[in-house]
């Protein structure tokens, strides 16, 4: 009985000391599998700040070379007026200086016609 006993209190013991390895074992994966799941949470998390950051710089890119072109536009539409402008003053300019030519050489022929006149009306005093 005594060694019966014993065997039956050493059965108990293994079992127990078999369910506390079990439960220690449990635990273990336990722990492992919600590192794991943490740290996928934590990448998944990194590639979607990645994605963000990412289709935030896009965007800020696209901006800046809309803005690039605007302002080139910009640029390119107030030199053309400008150009326009200087072409517009050239033309005035050159049609001055043509009016200017123009009444200086009306005024010489008037003054020719003038002197020719007189000059006839001399010569027409003097015949008389």
């Amino acid at each position: 009985q005594k060694a019966e006993r014993a065997a039956v209190a050493r059965k108990a013991e293994e079992e127990e000391n078999q369910k506390a390895e079990r439960e220690a074992v449990a635990r273990r994966t336990k722990k492992k599998r919600q590192k794991a799941e943490r740290a996928e949470v934590a990448r998944k998390a990194e590639e979607s700040q990645k994605a963000e950051r990412a289709a935030a710089a896009s965007k800020a890119d696209e901006e800046r070379q809309k803005a690039e072109g605007e302002a080139a536009a910009k640029k390119a539409d107030e030199e053309s007026q400008k150009a326009a402008r200087a072409a517009g003053a050239r033309k005035a300019d050159e049609e001055r200086h043509k009016a200017e030519h123009e009444a200086v050489a009306r005024k010489a022929d008037e003054e020719s016609q003038k002197a020719e006149c007189a000059a006839a009306a001399r010569k027409a005093d003097e015949e008389r």
